[in-house]
């Protein structure tokens, strides 16, 4: 998926800003598809950042906006290695809702 998001990012121009991408996979098919891209600065992932770059993810915005290197985070389990996170949602296509 890192990949798949890499070459996503670089086609339509989101190298410098924030953004996600939400992905589905169908079992029935094995195949991975785009749900959305989201070009936006997402409050909701800054804990998930921080875990990860031990740094909110305002501050890769900040960094961002300023011309610096987003990946340069000084602390947290994997510091400045830009490595990808991610959240799960479990969703099934043309079933009830989950509860």
């Amino acid at each position: 998926m890192a990949d798949i998001s890499d070459r996503i990012v670089r086609q339509v121009g989101l190298e410098h800003a924030t953004f996600d991408i939400e992905y589905f996979w169908d079992k029935n098919i094995d195949a991975l598809g785009v749900l959305e891209i989201s070009s936006r600065h997402s409050q909701s992932h800054a804990e998930l950042f921080a875990q990860v770059d031990g740094a909110p993810n305002h501050l890769t915005l900040l960094r961002l906006v300023l011309g610096r290197d987003p990946v340069a985070a000084p602390s947290g389990p994997f510091p400045g290695c830009g490595q990808v996170a991610c959240a799960t949602l479990a969703r099934r296509c043309g079933s009830p809702p989950l509860r």
